[in-house]
């Protein structure tokens, strides 16, 4: 988010409307095998446009809300390729730095929390996985709206925000990707249900990362968004899993040197695959094309 905010900060005091920017999130959340945070474990990547004049989403960058504090709920240790997580506390940091952001957007608009939730139609959220981010806005709309639980996941429900947490629950966290990837699937599923009405709905974005920094950012579909929208083909995109055993997943996970292929080495047609490492560390990446005909 932060870099989505300094690419659009620049286009805005450049002053010249032709220009455009790129931002792309790309990351792997791998923990050890059989802690608590191993089923949470994903990888990813989102590339997004950003220019003067969006089609899909106008951003309000003037009042963005941020929150930061030095904690050390989740680090990844010199050397380690996996990351080390305080579960109990690092949900406590999540929350507290997204409610924190959430006033300091209201402050920088002018506006009551309960004002903002409530003209908000879609939420879009940091996902690490399902449970925490509905959580986190399930007690916002509580305190700020005074609804019960019940009422406030009735609230969420009319707003599809089960649509926005649903890649999580698909392939894992993706880290700096995560909201991203639930804005579009939120905004996919909201189209659907609005058809072009979808244009001129209040949309927020909820931000956070580990260490600890959230920033909530208000945004506007814009008029070009159903045409967007319909050029989408995010259900072919998510649908890439391969079946694997448990054994298959235990090798592999337990394996430094050890490939994305299945036993048999055979990658299936259309993949991405990590071929191996070097012995100095480097990653080596393929691509496995469809076979080619006689």
């Amino acid at each position: 988010m932060i870099s989505l905010l300094a690419v659009l900060a620049l286009l805005a005091v450049t002053n010249r409307p032709a220009e455009s920017g790129v931002v792309v999130c790309s990351d792997i959340a791998r923990y050890d095998a059989a802690s608590t945070a191993e089923i949470t474990q994903g990888a990813g990547a989102v590339a997004m446009s950003a220019c003067v004049d969006p089609q899909l989403l106008e951003i309000d960058v003037a009042t963005a809300g941020y929150s930061s504090s030095d904690v050390d709920d989740f680090f990844r240790p010199l050397g380690s390729e996996t990351a080390r997580v305080k579960g109990g506390y690092s949900l406590h940091c999540y929350k507290y730095a997204v409610s924190q952001a959430l006033l300091d957007h209201c402050r920088r608009a002018g506006r009551e929390p309960g004002e903002v939730l409530a003209g908000t139609d879609a939420f879009a959220l940091h996902s690490p996985f399902v449970t925490l981010p509905v959580e986190a806005i399930t007690e916002l709309i509580g305190r700020h709206l005074g609804l019960d639980d019940a009422a406030s996941r009735a609230f969420l429900a009319e707003r599809d925000l089960g649509a926005a947490v649903e890649p999580v629950a698909l392939i894992g966290n993706i880290y700096s990707g995560a909201l991203f990837l639930g804005l579009a699937s939120v905004l996919v599923r909201r189209y659907r249900r609005l058809g072009d009405d979808i244009v001129g709905r209040q949309v927020l974005l909820l931000s956070y990362g580990s260490g600890n920094t959230a920033l909530v950012v208000a945004g506007r579909v814009a008029a070009g968004a159903p045409e967007v929208i319909r050029s989408w083909t995010l259900d072919e995109v998510l649908d890439h899993s391969v079946p694997a055993t448990f054994g298959q997943y235990d090798r592999w996970i337990g394996s430094r040197d050890g490939t994305l292929a299945p036993d048999d080495g055979a990658v299936p047609a259309n993949r991405f695959y990590l071929r191996g490492i070097r012995e100095d560390g480097y990653r080596l990446y393929d691509y496995q094309r469809e076979p080619r005909s006689p």
